[in-house]
C-alpha cells in the first residue's frame, strides 16, 4: 500500500512540476520573467524553512495533502481567470501558476520524507528506488502534456494538471503518518504500529 500511494504522489507531483517547467512559453507574455520568478519562488520556499515549519505543525501526512490541495486550487483559478490581464506584460493565469510553484517545492520535502519513514528499514531501499523511478515516468509525461497546448485550449491543459494534484491529494489521504511514530525496522512493525494507533483510537 505504501508503495502504491506514494508511487502515484511521486508521478503526478513531477508530472506537474515538468509539465509547468514546460508550459512558461505558453502562459503569460514573458517567458524569461516567468522561469526567473518560479526558481526564486522555490529557492524562498526552502530558505525561509516554511515546509519545516508546516510539516511540525501539520504533520508529514497533512502537509502532503494540503500541499497537494493548494496545487489544485491555483490550478483552477488560473483556470477560472484565463485570460484575464493585470497588466500589459502579466495575466492572471501566469500568477497563479507561478503561486503553484510554490506548492509543488512544498509537496517534496514531506512526501520524500514520508515514504522513507513509512517504509520498513528492509524495504526502504526498494521502495524509495520505485517511487523515484514512477518519479521518473512523471518527468517524461509533463513535456509532452505542455504540448497539447498546441491543439486544445491551454485551459485544459490547466484543468489536467489540477486534476493530477488533486487526486494526488486524495490518494495520499489514506496513507499512514508517521508523524511522532518510531521508524519501523520490519513490514511487522509496520503492522505492530497501525495496530497499535488503531486500538488507542477505539479506546478513544
Amino acid at each position: 500500500a505504501v508503495v502504491s500511494t506514494q508511487s502515484t504522489g511521486w508521478m503526478m507531483i513531477s508530472t506537474i512540476s515538468y509539465g509547468l517547467v514546460f508550459s512558461w512559453g505558453k502562459l503569460g507574455m514573458n517567458i524569461y520573467s516567468s522561469i526567473f520568478i518560479n526558481s526564486l519562488s522555490g529557492f524562498t520556499i526552502k530558505a525561509t524553512g516554511i515546509t519545516y515549519y508546516g510539516v511540525k505543525f501539520f504533520g508529514r501526512k497533512n502537509m502532503v495533502v494540503l500541499a497537494f490541495a493548494g496545487l489544485s486550487s491555483t490550478f483552477v483559478l488560473s483556470v477560472a481567470c484565463y485570460g484575464v490581464k493585470v497588466s500589459e506584460d502579466w495575466r492572471l493565469e501566469q500568477i497563479f501558476c507561478l503561486c503553484s510553484s510554490l506548492f509543488i517545492t512544498s509537496v517534496w520535502g514531506p512526501i520524500n520524507l514520508l515514504t522513507r519513514e513509512l517504509a520498513p528499514t528492509s524495504h526502504r531501499g526498494m521502495v524509495a528506488a520505485t517511487c523515484s523511478a514512477s518519479a521518473r515516468v512523471g518527468a517524461v509525461i509533463g513535456p509532452y502534456l505542455a504540448l497539447l497546448y498546441n491543439d486544445m485550449d491551454a485551459r485544459y491543459v490547466l484543468g489536467i494538471f489540477a486534476g493530477l494534484a488533486g487526486v494526488a491529494g486524495i490518494v495520499s489521504w489514506f496513507n499512514s503518518d508517521s508523524t511522532g511514530k518510531p521508524v519501523p525496522s520490519t513490514p511487522d512493525d509496520i503492522a505492530d504500529l497501525y495496530n497499535t494507533h488503531k486500538k488507542f483510537n477505539n479506546q478513544e
